[in-house]
């Protein structure tokens, strides 16, 4: 905690107030803005770029089929398989997962791949929502049995192409789900998978058309081929 003046006690500030015996302030102690969120990106290693003291300063990654650059806070945490690792191991060509604060990298983890998208078309069976109406699960009847599925905070609804509610996905609705870590992150509503049918039945016979055609423009049937003369 530091000590502030009173201009920096401003509206909206959640502040805890002490009082004396005379029921006067003598001290306010107030918590600063929460952190700004993390952000993660997967990509491969293009180049970096290291100080004389050999502690990196900018990182640039192919992310989603463009470069990126981003400046690495002094405090960089790099892992290699979750031990700790010198700079110097975020070589080009590695697969690294940065995570970033403010456009900041402020953690490098080497070797950890960008998780795979997985889709799956089912029937819903049950879901659970929370009291805010958000899903928490997704139960859906796929290849003949029941799968249940835990369902990202930021997952996304869609209807037709249209952004729909969680309220929208009721049982017997047909869905696709996209999955990545076996999370829900996306689903698509009335999106049925292409069935396959089979039909069997008699092919009737066929009647070969005579070549070239009579002169009046119509076909004729082939004449019987005459019977073998039999030979005593």
């Amino acid at each position: 905690d530091e000590q502030a003046s009173l201009a920096a006690v401003t509206a909206g500030l959640h502040v805890a107030l002490y009082l004396n015996q005379d029921g006067k302030v003598i001290l306010i102690h107030g918590e600063s803005e929460t952190e700004p969120p993390a952000t993660e990106v997967t990509g491969m290693v293009l180049s970096t770029t290291l100080d004389e003291d050999g502690v990196m300063e900018r990182l640039t990654v192919w992310v989603d089929d463009e470069v990126r650059i981003y400046a690495v806070s002094p405090e960089v945490q790099i892992t290699v398989d979750g031990a700790e690792a010198p700079a110097s191991d975020v070589v080009p060509g590695l697969t690294v997962r940065a995570t970033l604060v403010d456009d900041e990298v402020v953690a490098i983890a080497i070797g950890e791949e960008a998780a795979e998208e997985t889709e799956v078309t089912g029937m819903v069976l049950s879901t659970t929502l929370n009291e805010d109406g958000r899903m928490e699960r997704l139960t859906l009847w796929v290849d003949d049995e029941a799968r249940i599925h835990a369902v990202s905070p930021e997952v996304e609804i869609t209807l037709d192409g249209d952004d729909a509610a969680a309220s929208d996905v009721v049982p017997g609705l047909t869905v696709r789900a996209t999955l990545v870590d076996d999370e829900v992150v996306a689903i698509a509503i009335g999106e049925e998978a292409p069935e396959e049918t089979e039909v069997t039945g008699m092919v009737p016979p066929c009647h070969q058309a005579s070549w070239p055609p009579s002169p009046s423009g119509t076909t004729t049937r082939p004449r019987p081929s005459p019977r073998p003369t039999r030979w005593r």
